[in-house]
């Protein structure tokens, strides 16, 4: 039986079956992704440095699209995400590749909570986030 390699498949107007981009977080680069063509999917593999005081989300601008492909979580020493996208669902273009953390700090002014008048807290916590500073519980008025 012969076998031959498969062709090599065509992304962003070019042909490979495994291409590296870089990773920015604002603008920084911060990292590197893997894409290789698996039969109808593109498999991703990517692997950022980034601050772990936060949660990050890998996005993927190619042409008019934009993709959200997940959250990053703690690999090795490292951020990483591994997942799959159909073909189809890319379309044409340059790919470029960004990290965004999925929630931004929030300023406002911290309230400590204190045990004996835990309701006085209620009306503020629509528009606050709860929140640890120096070991005191409290929200953050917004």
């Amino acid at each position: 039986m012969n076998i031959t390699p498969p062709a090599a498949y065509s992304l962003a107007g070019g042909d490979f079956l495994e291409r590296q981009y870089s990773v920015s977080l604002n603008g920084q680069h911060c990292g590197k992704v893997t894409v290789s063509r698996q039969g109808l999917y593109y498999r991703i593999h990517c692997r950022c440095l980034l601050p772990a005081e936060d949660i990050y989300r890998l996005q993927l601008v190619c042409g008019i699209k934009e993709e959200n492909l997940g959250v990053l979580v703690p690999m090795e020493d490292r951020f990483g995400l591994d997942t799959r996208i159909p073909v189809k669902q890319l379309g044409e273009g340059n790919l470029v590749f960004s990290v965004t953390a999925k929630r931004q700090p929030v300023q406002g002014r911290f309230v400590p909570i204190v045990d004996e008048e835990p309701f006085a807290y209620i009306s503020r916590l629509k528009e606050s986030f709860l929140q640890i500073k120096e070991g005191q519980l409290g929200i953050l008025v917004s």
